[in-house]
C-alpha cells in the first residue's frame, strides 16, 4: 500500500494529468476495483496537498504571533478560530483516522471493508449520463463498419 501512496503522491506533485496505476496489483497483471477506490482516496489527498496555500500576512497570523507571543495560547486566539474554519481540510471517506482504542470499540471495519462498501455503493448508485444523440449515431456507424469489416 505504501508504494502506491508514494507513487501517487509523487505523480500528483509532479503535475501528472493521468495516473495509470489506479487499482493495479501484482505488478499490473491484475486490477482490483476495491483497490481502485483506495487509490482514488490517496489521489484525493494528493490533490488537496497541491492546492494553493494562502501566504498572506493575515492568513499566516503575523499580527496574532506578535499579539500572543512565544508562550501564549494560539488555540484560543480569535485569529485561530477565524482562519481554522477557512482552511480546506482533506476529509477522508474510507481512511479511518481514529485512534486504535476507538476503532476497536467500534465495528473494527478494515480499510478493505470500507473501500469495498464504497465500491458497491458506487456501482449501485452510479447513473451513466446518456450520450449525445450525434455521438451515439457516430458510435453506431463505427461499430457497424467494424462488424462489416470483421465479418
Amino acid at each position: 500500500m505504501h508504494q502506491y501512496g508514494s507513487a501517487i503522491q509523487t505523480l500528483t506533485m509532479a503535475g501528472a494529468s493521468e495516473i495509470s496505476v489506479m487499482g493495479h496489483i501484482t505488478g499490473s497483471l491484475q486490477c482490483s476495483p476495491t483497490f481502485a477506490v483506495i487509490c482514488d482516496e490517496i489521489l484525493a489527498m494528493g490533490n488537496r496537498f497541491m492546492q494553493d496555500i494562502d501566504m498572506s500576512e493575515a492568513a499566516l497570523g503575523v499580527e496574532a504571533i506578535k499579539r500572543v507571543g512565544p508562550r501564549g495560547d494560539f488555540l484560543t486566539d480569535k485569529h485561530t478560530m477565524e482562519f481554522l474554519r477557512k482552511e480546506t481540510h482533506f476529509t477522508p471517506t474510507i481512511f479511518d483516522w481514529t485512534d486504535y482504542n476507538t476503532w476497536e470499540q467500534k465495528e473494527k471495519e478494515t480499510l478493505i471493508q470500507r473501500a469495498d462498501a464504497k465500491r458497491q455503493k458506487l456501482l449501485a448508485e452510479h447513473e451513466v449520463p446518456p450520450l449525445d444523440p450525434l455521438v451515439e449515431k457516430e458510435v453506431s456507424k463505427i461499430l457497424y463498419a467494424a462488424d462489416k469489416a470483421l465479418g
